[in-house]
């Protein structure tokens, strides 16, 4: 019945009742999961992949705490210090992540040692520290990555910001000169704002701004370069340019396909093979469907490389790295296994869809970066309002304390509003996965979402599972994070709305404690405001990112009481909560999103792990580490191969066998891996390294799941249908196993 053959030693008789009770119970609900001896062990194993996936949320939130941390104290940096500032935060954060790798790593070491069946868990210890190693690399790398990316932002800030300086000084100047000469009597509000608006353009005039370049032709550029990489097929490549619609300049569109017809692409082989392959396997897919697929991936592709340089200025450059992606991705796949090789036309075709569907972003990217360099523009747009309330606190003497308050809650409110929106998602999926025990392991979430795709039983949703089950996974982890910040209290606020309430009360209280802080850490009595605010500069910005440009604005101002300045700042902040209480008071899950990290993703990417696919049956393997480089693919469980598709050569019906069963046997198989020559299930591993990568213990007693079974009974027209086969011949007892039964098994198989 086991696949092991180690003894046991020293069992006493109440010892071997509890086994042979565990033994019975897996008999009943087929609980082989692993090859373990018995479900002790199973249970065991399952103690510690919960206790791993704590250790592991733990982990990445507090390093993801540290580099919010550090991304404020980055963003807040003068220039002169930020070369010492990334040496000395790359070396804390070295150290922060060891400290806690340390720290899980005796809080595992103590679980090992204190739990009640330590004896069982001691087999898998080494295994899990090497897991909690891989992890702390992992994190290591991707938290250096994004902070250097921090820096490389603060310093093109810092570029731009040496250009405004200069024209800030002499809008200060003009400032201070007009007031100085025109106080004879009080005006009005809207009297100084109609001075303000005059008086703003007249100093913009007077303001000498440096040329920031010629707009560049990236038409041009696109016809150029086209023209010179296709230079060989010239007459084919003018040919598909004078089939093609006129560019829509203000529409980026990279959804639709280009036609492909037969002449761009070629068989390797003769049609009579290639037409024994399309019927013996389903990996050999018609052409036009395979080619339509490997578009969408060459396109894919493109649209993460334009996400990925979206903030920069438009480059030529843009344009042949583009032609040279297109290129490699068409060379691999002439390469590859695929029974079709792709032509020219299809490459010139592909590559002249794309570029001239890139050229309205690429326009967008340099009018974007154009507008952000323009002097002129930064002033309007950052300055202006600021002046603004500048001139009229110079203006009337008797405002100044008030002015400076409402400039600084101003920039205050934003720094606010930026650093909520980013620990938003944080915070969600911290409430979420603390009141949902079901979302804290792999196998608890794979259970969830087999039973509500066994409750909506609907065929597309499990060929998008089979197909894509990170993606499918991830889709459902967002409707269960959409529905719980829905959830409503006896108040009528959301779960987001409090999340968000939360965060903000906690961080207007700590901006409030920094000024605190401040008068107590200095004699306010006869110091300079410019000291004080430098204080506060220095304390606020470990709370929120806090730019420097607003408090070289205020240095000028001379203001005569600084109590009462305090009072007005801590005002502003009272209501700039209730103002941003309002605000996120209306948001839904469309907001939320819109934000660059989405709580759903969090989640997934914690306790997601492995996702590759069995090559038989494409189960899912279960090792919760993405790269578990050393160890194996594996699952409790495998499916029916037929749902992958495998079909009995001789009927074309899909087969009911597990993996399990097939490689403990004489059965054989091909498929394009095997270049469509037979197979031993037993030498599997022998096919090439991915299969190699598997381990699926041969055992004929394993079938697949009686949720599975049931999923084949109640799809099997349309599985045979999909994968243009035979219907299966199902067992009578298949067909009696109820939908109660089916989830109850595919809990029971996680050990739910």
């Amino acid at each position: 019945m086991y696949p092991s053959k180690k003894k046991i030693n020293c069992l006493t008789f109440t010892d071997l009742q509890h086994r042979m009770s565990d033994l019975w119970n897996a008999i009943l609900y087929e609980n082989f999961v692993f090859s373990f001896k018995n479900s002790l062990e199973v249970k065991s194993y399952s103690n510690l992949e919960e206790k791993f996936s704590l250790l592991s949320w733990k982990f990445r939130n507090e390093v993801k705490k540290w580099i919010h941390g550090s991304v404020n104290e980055i963003s807040s940096c003068e220039e002169r210090n930020i070369n010492s500032l990334h040496s000395s935060i790359i070396s804390s954060l070295l150290t922060c992540i060891e400290e806690i790798f340390l720290k899980c790593n005796k809080e595992l070491e103590h679980f090992f040692l204190s739990a009640r069946d330590k004896d069982i868990l001691v087999q898998w210890k080494s295994n899990t520290e090497l897991k909690l190693q891989s992890m702390r690399d992992e994190l290591k790398s991707e938290a250096m990555k994004t902070c250097d990316c921090h820096f490389d932002i603060r310093r093109a800030q810092f570029v731009q910001e040496r250009k405004s300086d200069s024209y800030r000084e002499q809008l200060q100047g003009f400032v201070k000169e007009f007031v100085s000469t025109n106080v004879e009597e009080q005006m009005s509000d809207e009297s100084l704002d109609k001075m303000f608006a005059e008086k703003w353009n007249d100093w913009i005039k007077m303001l000498c701004f440096e040329e920031i370049g010629q707009e560049k032709d990236i038409l041009g550029d696109v016809l150029t370069n086209l023209s010179h990489h296709f230079k060989k097929y010239s007459k084919l490549f003018q040919t598909v340019i004078a089939q093609c619609e006129p560019i829509a300049m203000e529409f980026c569109n990279l959804d639709n396909f280009p036609i492909i017809y037969e002449e761009d692409y070629m068989p390797k082989f003769s049609l009579r093979r290639i037409y024994y392959m399309a019927q013996m396997s389903m990996n050999c897919m018609d052409p036009m469907i395979a080619i339509q697929n490997f578009t969408c991936e060459i396109m894919l592709e493109i649209k993460t490389f334009l996400n990925e340089n979206k903030d920069q200025d438009y480059d030529k450059d843009f344009i042949w790295e583009i032609c040279n992606q297109i290129d490699e991705r068409i060379k691999n796949f002439n390469s590859g296994s695929q029974p079709y090789k792709l032509q020219i036309t299809y490459s010139i075709k592909v590559t002249v869809h794309i570029l001239r569907n890139v050229i309205p972003f690429f326009n967008m990217m340099h009018r974007q970066y154009r507008k952000k360099n323009d002097p002129q523009h930064f002033l309007e747009e950052n300055y202006k309002p600021q002046l603004q309330k500048l001139f009229f606190g110079t203006y009337s003497q008797c405002m100044q304390e008030k002015t400076a308050a409402d400039i600084l809650s101003t920039s205050l409110e934003k720094s606010i509003l930026t650093s909520l929106k980013r620990d938003l998602p944080r915070k969600i999926a911290e409430s979420f996965t603390t009141s949902h025990s079901e979302f804290h392991t792999k196998l608890k979430l794979y259970a969830k979402v087999m039973e509500d795709l066994g409750r909506k039983r609907k065929f597309e949703k499990y060929v998008h599972f089979i197909n894509d089950p990170n993606a499918s996974m991830e889709s459902w982890l967002k409707v269960y994070v959409s529905d719980y910040c829905k959830i409503l209290d006896g108040n009528g606020n959301s779960n987001l709305v409090k999340a968000t309430n939360e965060i903000l009360r906690n961080t207007v209280s700590a901006l409030v404690s920094c000024v605190n802080e401040v008068k107590t850490s200095v004699n306010t009595n006869g110091i300079s405001f410019q000291i004080w605010l430098q204080k506060y500069h220095y304390i606020a910005k470990r709370i929120i990112p806090l730019s420097d440009t607003l408090f070289n604005i205020l240095d000028f101002q001379q203001l005569k009481d600084i109590d009462y300045f305090e009072e007005m700042i801590i005002l502003g902040l009272t209501n700039i909560k209730k103002n941003l209480y309002f605000f996120f008071s209306t948001w839904t899950m469309k907001e939320l999103d819109n934000l660059d990290e989405k709580p759903h993703m969090l989640i997934a990417k914690n306790i997601m792990g492995c996702t590759k696919q069995c090559p038989f049956c494409k189960t899912i393997c279960t090792n919760t580490i993405a790269d578990h480089a050393g160890s194996s693919h594996s699952a409790p469980l495998h499916q029916p191969q037929g749902i992958a598709g495998y079909r009995d050569i001789d009927t074309k019906r899909l087969v009911l066998n597990s993996c399990n069963v097939d490689v403990s046997g004489d059965w054989r198989f091909k498929c394009c891996d095997t270049e469509y020559e037979w197979h031993s299930y037993k030498e599997y591993k022998t096919v090439n390294d991915y299969y190699a990568s598997w381990s699926i213990s041969p055992d004929t007693s394993l079938e697949a799941s009686a949720y599975w079974k049931w999923v084949f009974c109640q799809f099997s027209a349309q599985f045979a249908e999909y994968h243009k086969a035979h219907c299966p011949k199902i067992p009578s007892s298949w067909y009696k196993i109820t939908p109660k039964e089916a989830i109850k098994s595919i809990k029971n198989s996680c050990y739910l």
